[in-house]
């Protein structure tokens, strides 16, 4: 019987502290990441731009061979639009909303299953000083709880 006393209150303590972590916890999530390609920024751009063909590179079709990809609106330009379905990275959609040409390109990315949520998604595109192209991409999105948590 006071094992099993110590066991609640353990578990209590516990669902408290995750709790209250919570409710604390910052809810944004930020993240850029930069590279370096030693190709023209058009070349680079040409495979930024196109949703078919950043499919073509993307590391997340490697993830799940299953991923059944679609395409809608005119391709390389503001509206084009793709949708995902598969086993592991679940379903979502991608549209793309701003093109500065050669420049930035800003999509929104919305999560179906598993799990639904939405992140602004950005690309920018820059000539390096020692020759090639630097990209820089990053992300934005809240996160509500209990996610925030992770």
């Amino acid at each position: 019987m006071k094992a099993l006393k110590v066991l609640g209150v353990v578990l209590g303590l516990i669902i408290l502290g995750f709790t209250l972590l919570g409710l604390f916890a910052d809810n944004k999530l930020e993240l850029e990441r930069e590279m370096h390609i030693q190709a023209s920024v058009a070349t680079v751009w040409d495979h930024l731009v196109s949703l078919e063909k950043r499919d073509q590179w993307s590391p997340w079709n490697e993830t799940d061979s299953t991923m059944k990809v679609s395409y809608a609106g005119l391709d390389a330009a503001v509206g084009a639009y793709s949708t995902w379905d598969g086993e592991i990275l679940g379903t979502g959609e991608q549209e793309v909303y701003e093109i500065k040409d050669l420049r930035k390109i800003k999509t929104t990315i919305r999560f179906k299953t598993p799990r639904e949520g939405e992140m602004d998604t950005w690309f920018l595109v820059d000539p390096a000083e020692e020759g090639g192209t630097t990209v820089r991409w990053g992300g934005f999105s809240e996160v509500n709880f209990p996610w925030n948590v992770f």
